[in-house]
């Protein structure tokens, strides 16, 4: 597959893979909190849910990277968009019997965990191998480009969940999760179906046996990880704090937090979508 200045029609099906992904993420971010309440769950319990599959993310994400380069891009891709759809999946068939009253809260605790922490195990490899499929194609010199892209996918997806945390979380968490799960289906047969494994590019190796830039960007990955750390606080706290300090119901503050954090979305898509290509 020839390299391109920036990955055109062969990356569509992986970015919309991204977006789903991401629409996923930033709305259970922003409704598990008030969700969990109404579910019976005290705020220590739904943020154990939240923080120990972040720390599972943090650990699995590089190890799928180096998988990818053994089995490719695309295998690692399919793996990771089937755990992305049947993480919703779930999570709307036990919030839906939780709230029906079927299942204890307990027991909708635990089923939520395990859920939770097996679709990021098996999703994590998302990102990585959608970075390095689009690394691939894309040439050298347009390389930050093919990057901004991908954050773009990301954000789009983020302004999606956000959106939808906005508009229907609030009233219908349950149809939701199924949207999201029937969206990244869609995205896991587009990648199926119309995605061919890359090509592969040599890597200069440095005298340690560590690629050449590996030891050169651990600032940038110090500076992405407390501005990550930052934004993914306010995502989880905000309907909270709408809730606590200003006394909007779980409804209300579900649809505030979303609106605010679409703006915010919306500023990342602008940022990484066309300010990022221009510099690049």
């Amino acid at each position: 597959m020839p390299l391109g200045p920036l990955p055109g029609r062969d990356a569509l099906p992986v970015l919309l893979g991204l977006a789903a992904s991401a629409a996923g993420q930033s709305f259970l971010l922003v409704v598990l909190p008030p969700l969990g309440r109404r579910l019976g769950f005290s705020d220590i319990e739904t943020g154990a849910i939240l923080s120990v599959s972040a720390l599972l993310l943090i650990v699995c994400a590089p190890i799928w990277g180096y998988v990818s380069e053994r089995i490719g891009r695309r295998k690692v891709m399919l793996i990771a968009l089937a755990g992305a759809s049947l993480g919703p999946a779930a999570f709307s068939v036990i919030v839906g019997a939780r709230i029906g009253e079927t299942i204890s809260a307990a027991f909708a605790l635990i089923l939520l965990f395990v859920s939770r922490s097996v679709q990021v195990v098996v999703s994590a490899g998302l990102l990585p191998a959608a970075q390095a499929y689009v690394a691939d194609l894309t040439a050298p010199s347009r390389r930050a480009g093919g990057m901004g892209l991908i954050g773009a996918a990301f954000g789009g997806g983020v302004v999606l969940g956000a959106t939808l945390a906005w508009k229907l979380g609030g009233k219908d968490a349950v149809f939701v999760f199924e949207m999201i799960a029937a969206l990244v289906a869609v995205s896991f047969a587009g990648v199926f179906l119309l995605v061919r494994e890359p090509g592969r590019r040599e890597v200069k190796v440095s005298g340690n046996g560590l690629p050449s830039p590996l030891a050169r960007i651990w600032p940038f990955l110090a500076i992405t990880l407390l501005g990550v750390t930052a934004y993914a606080i306010l995502q989880q706290v905000t309907a909270l704090r709408l809730q606590d300090a200003l006394g909007f119901s779980s409804q209300d503050s579900i649809a505030r937090a979303g609106a605010a954090l679409m703006a915010t979305a919306l500023a990342m898509v602008v940022v990484q979508g066309l300010a990022l290509r221009v510099l690049a």
